[in-house]
């Protein structure tokens, strides 16, 4: 590993109220789950920004920000709608044969479209599977089920560094800059790589916590958000440079950098 897994893990204990922080997060996804995960998704991104500004604390306080954090992951969720767009349309384009089957089925077809916007993190991996199984009337051939599932497994590979160029940026609106998105992915795929494990092994352990799994998800989020942004700090680039400047990830770089002369000194 050559991102730093350790700071990933644990960076966030630098904020003397990480605790209550972390606390609330998780209660906000354990009592209000449709709108717990966007209120989530915005204290990410306001995370995000103090990580790349070298602001303090690192993690956000939550009173009084409740409405734009709300806001803000409400801007999120509609970025990963339209990038999962294409592949909700293929399932649906490849399952139904005749169209007069959506009118037939509208129910179904309506509470697949609302639990996907209310609570996508959960539905929008579950459902598609669930209804091909459970609904005579979705019907999808061995080699469209696999088009479907390369299709929402590599848009999935690829929403990180979509997320990235909003650290790079400011804005939402930068995450649709997809030639970008391919670019970075491709000049660092060893770091990227590294990344996606790390933020798999957070979220396993996540899943792994049962009734504490909400303060887990939450807490697997900045782990998420720390590894993937280290790995756009570390691609380097002018942009980066004058980004990340000042960010936390800068500051542990000339933090190593200083102990590692002083040991050449001492040696």
């Amino acid at each position: 590993m050559t991102l730093d897994w350790k700071a990933a893990f644990s960076f966030f204990v630098r904020d003397p109220s990480w605790k209550r922080k972390i606390f609330l997060g998780g209660l906000w996804i354990l009592l209000l789950p449709p709108l717990g995960w966007p209120i989530a998704l915005g204290h990410r991104k306001e995370m995000i920004f103090a990580l790349v500004e070298g602001r303090a604390p690192v993690l956000p306080v939550w009173s009084g920000q409740l409405t734009r954090f709300a806001t803000e992951g409400a801007k999120a969720i509609g970025v990963i709608l339209v990038y999962f767009l294409p592949f909700l349309v293929t399932f649906w384009l490849l399952s139904i044969d005749e169209w007069e089957l959506l009118r037939m089925h509208g129910l179904e077809f309506a509470v697949f479209a609302a639990a996907i916007v209310l609570l996508l993190p959960i539905f929008l991996p579950l459902l598609p599977p669930l209804y091909w199984y459970l609904f005579d009337w979705v019907d999808l051939s061995p080699i469209e089920t696999v088009l479907v599932g390369a299709m929402f497994w590599g848009t999935t590979f690829l929403m990180p560094a979509v997320f990235l160029q909003v650290s790079l940026f400011g804005r939402f609106s930068a995450a649709f800059r997809v030639r970008a998105v391919l670019s970075f992915v491709r000049r660092n795929t060893r770091h990227y790589v590294e990344a996606w494990i790390i933020s798999v092994l957070a979220t396993g352990t996540a899943a792994a916590l049962g009734p504490a799994a909400p303060w887990g998800i939450f807490w697997s989020y900045l782990v998420i958000v720390y590894t993937f942004n280290e790995a756009l700090y570390r691609s380097g680039t002018l942009e980066v440079e004058r980004r990340f400047k000042r960010s936390c990830f800068a500051l542990e770089a000339d933090a190593a950098a200083a102990r590692n002369a002083a040991r050449f000194e001492r040696g």
